[in-house]
């Protein structure tokens, strides 16, 4: 197996030659990264909430659970987050709960349509009962 090295001018020309068509630089592509993550999160949501968009149609407002980690207290971090689901459920014909796992009660899961559990903590595993 034969191998050559190129001069050293000769080289460090390619390195800086710009290939029609191709991300001129390394923060174009973080742009264009951070796109296609708000484009995958838009449709993904899309999918998601597909199924409320059908309830406005009906009349009767699909019943949600917003399960988050700990207590409902105000003070929780996951609460506040399980606000922000609830105001975005909130543009379509719903009406929503929010319930810390801590004041869940067995047996609630029978009463809604749809069921969201947020939690931060490896150590708050999901409720089985």
């Amino acid at each position: 197996m034969e191998s050559f090295l190129l001069p050293l001018e000769y080289s460090s020309k390619l390195s800086n030659e710009v290939i029609p068509g191709a991300a001129k630089s390394v923060s174009e592509l973080r742009v264009m990264r951070k796109i296609l993550r708000v484009l995958f999160c838009i449709s993904l949501l899309s999918i998601v909430l597909q199924p409320f968009a059908h309830s406005e149609e009906s009349g009767s407002p699909q019943k949600i659970l917003i399960v988050v980690e700990g207590s409902s207290s105000l003070k929780n971090a996951a609460v506040g987050e399980g606000r922000q689901l609830a105001a975005l459920l909130g543009h379509f014909n719903t009406a929503t709960t929010l319930k810390g796992v801590q004041d869940y009660k067995f047996g609630e899961l029978d009463h809604f349509d749809y069921i969201f559990y947020i939690g931060f903590e490896v150590r708050n595993a999901v409720p089985t009962k």
